[in-house]
């Protein structure tokens, strides 16, 4: 009977030995997992910091250059004359890509003028929607979107056709709106039913179908668009082109972004004149600079906005964002 006694307490001492061993590799395999993950955690904080301080240094690397240019090139018109024979890189608001080298890091740089795109600042946002347009589902849609606007930014509670005050923006969980006067940042818009639908982000990300509004106490972004910086949706749709000129004219800008010829010796000299009567080709001092990785190294998207002259001392930004 002892000896059987024994053999039990060895068999048990055995399994609790094997049970513990279990316990502490389960331990052990726990610990290198949540090390393991740990260490990807803060490696990938560390790229997200690094890409975004890239992201700031071409950013600041484009403001000096662009400086530079303007203080050497006093004719700011963007067309043909930009494409001289200096040997020098350019530096203008004509959204054609530089690729800056930042410590080992590749990153896409495009500069626009900030006049670009649909203005829709002040206490008639709408001015710039009535667009001449033979497509009457799309007229039908901008009108809708108009109104909209407008009771977004009007301070009575009268709804329009096809139109939503307080009441309808609570229905869709949207609270505190409209605003009831100007709004202050164009991306208010995508608080209104319609206008993410129908003026969708560019390919970057970024919001560029409007243009950026003004903070108080800085120079209003109000006049023409600049021709080279507004994106071919608001370029087609403002002239009401059909098909056929728009493939011209996405021909005709990428011809421009790869050689830099002028979309005057591209176009027919009908749909050039036409655009030439919406949209400017001059600079107007303001730019937005837009930072964004390249194919071979991904990276974060910058923007900047800002007011670069020479007579006053510092530099005046609208917007900085990073998305």
């Amino acid at each position: 009977m002892k000896r059987k006694s024994n053999h039990r307490e060895h068999g048990f001492a055995l399994v609790s030995t094997l049970a513990l061993l279990v316990v502490l590799s389960l331990l052990i395999a726990s610990a290198v997992a949540l090390t393991q993950y740990l260490t990807a955690e803060v490696d990938t904080f560390d790229n997200i910091n690094r890409s975004f301080y890239t992201s700031e240094s071409a950013i600041n690397r484009s403001i000096v250059l662009l400086a530079q240019d303007r203080a050497k090139h006093a004719n700011r018109s963007l067309g043909t004359d930009t494409n001289s024979t200096d040997t020098q890189e350019r530096f203008l608001a004509d959204g054609r890509v530089h690729t800056f080298d930042i410590y080992g890091n590749k990153v896409s740089v495009q500069i626009f003028d900030a006049m670009r795109g649909i203005d829709v600042s002040g206490n008639n946002p709408t001015r710039q929607l009535s667009f001449a347009t033979t497509d009457s589902e799309k007229k039908e849609q901008l009108e809708k979107l108009s109104n909209r606007l407008n009771d977004y930014v009007d301070a009575d509670d009268l709804v329009r056709l096809d139109s939503l005050e307080a009441t309808g923006y609570e229905n869709r969980n949207l609270f505190n709106l409209p605003r009831n006067r100007a709004m202050q940042f164009k991306e208010e818009l995508r608080w209104i039913p319609g206008f993410k639908k129908h003026y969708p982000l560019t390919d970057d990300g970024y919001w560029s179908c409007f243009r950026v509004i003004a903070p108080d106490k800085l120079r209003m972004l109000s006049g023409r668009p600049n021709l080279y910086s507004t994106p071919l949706s608001v370029l087609i749709e403002r002239c009401a082109f059909n098909e056929r000129d728009a493939e011209l004219l996405k021909n005709a800008f990428e011809q421009w972004q790869a050689n830099g010829k002028d979309l005057s010796q591209t176009l027919p000299p009908t749909l050039y004149a036409k655009l030439k009567s919406y949209f400017s080709t001059m600079e107007s001092g303001v730019y937005t600079i837009q930072v964004s990785g390249t194919k071979d190294s991904p990276g974060s998207r910058m923007a900047a906005t800002l007011l670069i002259d020479a007579s006053k001392t510092k530099l005046e930004f609208y917007e900085y964002v990073y998305f």
